[in-house]
């Protein structure tokens, strides 16, 4: 029988706090940031970021 392995590309679900996601939308209202440079610098993905904005 062949053991189940998890596979090394699966990524487990973040959570992330109201304060992380305002601060987050901050650097595209008010700081002017493309979608695309804040979520990089935040290590984020940019549809993730583009929700949080909307």
């Amino acid at each position: 029988m062949i053991a189940a392995q998890r596979c090394p590309l699966s990524r487990q679900q973040r959570t992330f706090t109201s304060e992380f996601k305002r601060h987050a939308s901050s650097l595209v209202l008010d700081q002017r940031y493309s979608h695309a440079d804040a979520a990089s610098s935040l290590g984020l993905v940019e549809s993730t970021l583009r929700q949080w904005v909307n």
